[in-house]
């Protein structure tokens, strides 16, 4: 078993303990001028990932986990302006997305290569469903990082953007996964 399956989106996972860490150090990266640097950081990954969904060469995970790194970067600097340094959130979220990420990947993508016909089905069925469509995800995840007012929406369209991921790397070994 190779470290692909058992552990997925691996630089998404240690941007966000690095976010921990540095918070916890109360680095002096993470100071303002420091937040512009990193907010453009994050712009220039989901650009990146843009241009990596489109040329179909690239693996799918590499753009994913661009975005993912991307998104979680711009919402840190963009919401540092708006809470204080020291909200819960900024310590919680990136917590949850580590957890949440390592869960599904080793209750899900782990064990891809033992589901039946009939769950990789229902699988195919789901990944197809318009709630899990990658431009609705992208558009919501986006969206959520300019909405300042409901600091949850960022955590549930970044939970929908990774049970996606995870619906299609279960896919990936059956040939049915999509974009």
């Amino acid at each position: 078993m190779e470290i692909g399956y058992t552990l997925c989106m691996i630089f998404f996972i240690a941007v966000n303990l690095s976010l921990v860490f540095l918070l916890q150090t109360q680095s002096p990266y993470l100071q303002p001028p420091s937040l512009e640097y990193i907010l453009y950081t994050g712009l220039a990954c989901t650009v990146c990932s843009g241009i990596a969904a489109i040329n179909k060469r690239i693996p799918f995970k590499i753009s994913h986990e661009l975005f993912a790194i991307g998104c979680l970067l711009m919402w840190f600097a963009y919401w540092r302006q708006f809470y204080r340094s020291d909200a819960p959130m900024f310590y919680f979220y990136p917590v949850y997305f580590v957890l949440l990420n390592a869960l599904l990947s080793l209750l899900f993508i782990s064990r891809r290569e033992r589901f039946d016909d009939e769950s990789i089905d229902h699988l195919q069925h789901l990944a197809e469903s318009p709630l899990f469509h990658p431009l609705l995800i992208a558009f919501l995840l986006l969206a959520s990082i300019v909405i300042t007012g409901h600091f949850l929406l960022f955590p549930a369209v970044m939970t929908l953007f990774l049970i996606r991921y995870t619906l299609i790397s279960c896919l990936e070994p059956y040939g049915l996964n999509k974009r």
